[in-house]
């Protein structure tokens, strides 16, 4: 369910956003090192 999804049917969720410092299972999968996988603030 959307973040947008929420507000339209009125609900107030508890969203939690942790730093994995990148996308981890891509990176667990293919090609560990490779750049892309780097989530940048």
């Amino acid at each position: 369910m959307s973040v947008g999804t929420f507000a339209r049917r009125g609900l107030a969720p508890v969203i939690v956003v942790m730093d994995n410092r990148g996308y981890t299972v891509e990176r667990a999968i293919h090609h560990p090192e490779a750049a892309y996988h780097d989530v940048t603030a």
